[in-house]
């Protein structure tokens, strides 16, 4: 191994390899949740003429730019380019998820060039073999880790890759020997393309006064005049940035104040060491994370013991000769995990993605400290080892990206139940095709004059699932109930629907399909109770109007059937109307004979 990693372009060769083993079936993944307001239904990505707006205007970021405060032009640009080279009128997914895997891989690469100029740096022991193999270990390690998944697999993240492929570019660089001018205007520039692909790059400001202060040795003025043209560049896209979404935070403290949302990040910290290891479980939402935290709540002192701890181990290890490695990794980690801490408020407590930059200092320090254990042999077989499980799981956990209907079903039923993800899997069921062939796809559940019955069975069976896995969810509920009533089971639908009706009490639709079946079903005491409700809510709504005169028409309540006719009349006026006036007229003048006509071109 040490004579192949010896070579040039072996080490290169294995990372893509690996990288393709592990996520090159990602590129056969549809879009999924945000990918559809930054990209598929973003207009600034459907033409290259529309890259200088991404660097002012912020409705050429994201499609709800009031929603998604977000800045990262370079990301959006590449957008355009990708759609572009797909070469269809609609964004199409694969070339999207193939730069994902692609840019990973370019990703992991750098990361090993970088690595074989910083480790002799600091230490003075290795060999060049010894250099290489564990620049490869910690490129390897990051290549297949578990927790990248999530910016791996999902389109939209190519920010995150991005910021991180320029962020090494930089590094390296900046690890060229300080006369290199060249080379620092290298790393000027490649800091700028990281910061304005997403402001996760920002903290490498600090990470460029370590590299001349501590790396090359620089004094204390000539480090801090040449890492000024870093915090310019960073001050400039801040501003920037500032500018085109109109504020420096996302949001309000997501906790309610500043300080309660700071002491609300501290029980992150146990979940993010546990993801560092790469140790399921692994969700794609934390919002069900709890808000309002006690400081002396266990919770809380746990995580900032831990903290504390990490705080400590990086000082201790920074000052102690021989193991600066592993305190500039553990500095690296904290300093790309304060973007994502709440410094400035977020919409969020914690995601998968915040570690994509992080990891990498973390599996320096982890190299670090390992490395300088004896009996290397066996190190080196653990290592690769632990990489291989990484790898395995990473394979397996990357399946849950391949469409919406994967991704929020699975995440709802194996993690922790929130109301985002069941939204977000309801809809993703109710927009399956075999489904929307038969409605119109909105909670009204019109369906589709084109819909025949195969397509009313193939909707019936998969909402018939739907409701196994969300036995409680009013829109589940409603479309399974009304595709029983259309299949000629009003009476099995009504527990369906009027559970709906329930649990959404301000739906109107929900009462109308109640009464329609329960009319279908021959309950007339169910129907009126749900047209009562639904007059309660739209008096005056011509489908209410509709169903009530049908109702007091079965009952044979002709009086009430005309009041209810003359009122839909004066709102809507039309031939069919008078026709059911005049019939209601002539019932009420002989009340004695049997109904024989019922309305059939009324709503039903």
């Amino acid at each position: 191994m040490n004579l192949f990693l010896a070579k040039k372009w072996p080490p290169f060769l294995l990372l893509g390899i690996a990288v393709i083993l592990v996520w090159g079936h990602t590129v056969t993944f549809d879009f999924v949740w945000d990918d559809e307001f930054f990209i598929w239904n973003l207009p600034s990505v459907r033409s290259l003429k529309h890259v200088p707006e991404m660097f002012y205007r912020p409705d050429a970021q994201a499609t709800h730019p009031n929603d998604f405060r977000v800045f990262r032009p370079i990301r959006t640009a590449l957008y355009a380019l990708l759609h572009f080279l797909g070469g269809k009128e609609t964004p199409q997914p694969w070339i999207y998820h193939l730069a994902n895997v692609l840019g990973h891989g370019g990703t992991a690469m750098m990361l090993f060039a970088a690595l074989t100029l910083l480790l002799p740096r600091w230490r003075n022991g290795f060999t060049e073999a010894d250099t290489r193999w564990w620049s490869f270990f910690i490129a390897l390690a990051f290549a297949v880790h578990p927790v990248v998944s999530e910016v791996v697999c999902w389109a939209k993240s190519l920010d995150d890759i991005l910021a991180a492929f320029f962020t090494l570019a930089a590094l390296r660089e900046l690890l060229l020997p300080p006369v290199n001018k060249a080379a620092r205007w290298r790393s000027l520039l490649f800091f700028a393309l990281a910061v304005y692909s997403k402001e996760s790059a920002v903290p490498f400001v600090a990470v460029a006064l370590v590299i001349f202060r501590k790396i090359h040795h620089l004094g204390w003025r000539q480090s801090i005049s040449r890492t000024a043209w870093f915090l310019l560049v960073a001050v400039i896209y801040l501003a920037n940035r500032h500018f085109v979404i109109g504020r420096s935070s996302q949001t309000a403290p997501i906790s309610g104040s500043y300080g309660q949302t700071l002491i609300d990040m501290l029980p992150v910290v146990p979940k993010y060491f546990r993801l560092l290891w790469g140790v399921p479980p692994f969700f794609i939402d934390y919002s069900y994370l709890p808000g309002g935290c006690r400081f002396w709540s266990p919770e809380v002192l746990t995580g900032l013991a831990l903290l504390i701890a990490l705080v400590l181990a990086g000082v201790i290890a920074w000052r102690k000769s021989g193991w600066e490695l592993a305190g500039f990794g553990l500095l690296w980690t904290g300093l790309f995990l304060l973007p994502v801490s709440n410094l400035l408020p977020m919409l969020q407590y914690m995601a998968e993605r915040f570690l994509y930059l992080p990891l990498i200092g973390w599996l320096i320090a982890s190299a670090a400290i390992i490395s300088a254990f004896h009996r290397q042999s066996i190190i080196r077989m653990t290592a690769f080892v632990v990489i291989l499980l990484w790898a395995v799981t990473a394979w397996n956990r990357s399946w849950i990206w391949r469409d919406p209907v994967t991704l929020f079903v699975r995440s709802s039923q194996e993690g922790p139940r929130t109301q985002r993800v069941e939204d977000n899997a309801v809809a993703a069921i109710i927009y399956l095709p075999q489904v929307q062939r038969f409605f119109s796809g909105n909670e009204t559940n019109t369906v589709r004059t084109s819909a025949n019955t195969a397509d009313g069975r193939a909707a019936l069976s998969t909402l018939e699932q739907a409701y196994h896995l969300f036995p409680t969810n009013h829109i589940v509920l409603s479309y399974y109930g009304t595709s029983l009533a259309l299949a000629g089971q009003p009476g099995k639908a009504l527990p369906f629907l009027e559970k709906a009706a329930q649990l959404q009490p301000q739906k109107l639709d929900y009462w109308l399909n109640l009464a329609r079946a329960a009319l279908d079903a021959g309950q007339p005491a169910l129907a009126k109770s749900a047209l009562e409700r639904a007059a309660a809510l739209a008096g005056d709504n011509p489908t209410v109007l509709q169903l009530r005169f049908k109702f007091c028409w079965q009952t044979e309540d002709y009086p009430a059937a005309r009041e209810i006719m003359l009122r839909l009349n004066q709102i809507a006026p039309n031939a069919e109307h008078a026709y059911w006036l005049s019939e209601v007229g002539g019932k009420i003048k002989t009340a004695d004979q049997p109904v024989t006509n019922k309305p059939s071109n009324l709503e039903n």
